[in-house]
């Protein structure tokens, strides 16, 4: 697109020698005007896409560190079958599904999606062992 660009600027420029009367120049000056505009907005885009850019890699970066964090958290309280421990991984998977949320994921995006089914079978399993707890098992 660039090299377009300069491909056409240095057409127009070498053009008014070939400019043999004012409605070929007329056309000049307003191809000349068309391409200032499309190089200022092909430098907006580009600030654009370098701030979307950095903004993913924030987004990235933040998805290692609570992934990194559950796996610690996981690896340093291993579940031991307790109402207590469900309920705190349940708690945490809530917590960064809702993360995720805050920073612009859709409920429709995989990690989301990936979590919610989590949360609805930890529920579950966390109603069991509620049940297995009360009956003295």
């Amino acid at each position: 697109m660039k090299a377009l660009i300069a491909a056409i600027g240095l057409l127009a420029l070498s053009m008014p020698t070939m400019a043999a009367d004012d409605s070929t120049a007329a056309e000049i000056a307003a191809m000349r005007e068309e391409i200032t505009a499309l190089r200022s907005n092909m430098m907006s885009l580009n600030v654009k896409l370098a701030d979307m850019q950095a903004m993913m890699r924030t987004m990235n970066a933040t998805l290692q560190q609570m992934h990194k964090a559950e796996a610690t958290a996981q690896a340093a309280t291993q579940p031991k079958g307790g109402d207590a421990d469900c309920t705190k991984k349940l708690e945490a998977y809530k917590t960064k599904r809702d993360k995720l949320l805050s920073l612009g994921y859709t409920p429709e995006h995989p990690d989301v999606r990936n979590l919610g089914i989590a949360i609805k079978q930890l529920e579950v399993t966390c109603v069991a062992q509620s049940g297995q707890a009360n009956s003295g098992q």
